[in-house]
């Protein structure tokens, strides 16, 4: 099992209160050339946001938005923590 396949069997208790998963979209997994200002702009209102970048963080997850990061962002963060 992967940990996106056991994210949704067993959700975090604090997902609950992800604006993400309010809202859905295709925008949490941006091609190169989109924009990522939609996943930002509710990320920055999340009141989750740190405890889902220490998810992704914690978990190695190298695709997608998480915690108001790209996988870029969060493989920088690795390399300097």
């Amino acid at each position: 099992m992967n940990v996106y396949t056991e994210a949704l069997l067993t959700p975090e208790p604090w997902t609950r209160q992800a604006l993400c998963a309010q809202v859905g979209g295709d925008f949490w997994f941006p091609e190169p050339s989109e924009s990522t200002m939609p996943a930002r702009a509710i990320c920055a209102r999340c009141p989750v946001v740190a405890e889902c970048l220490a998810y992704a963080m914690e978990n190695r997850i190298m695709d997608g938005f998480w915690g108001n990061t790209s996988p870029k962002q969060r493989a920088k963060l690795r390399r300097t923590a």
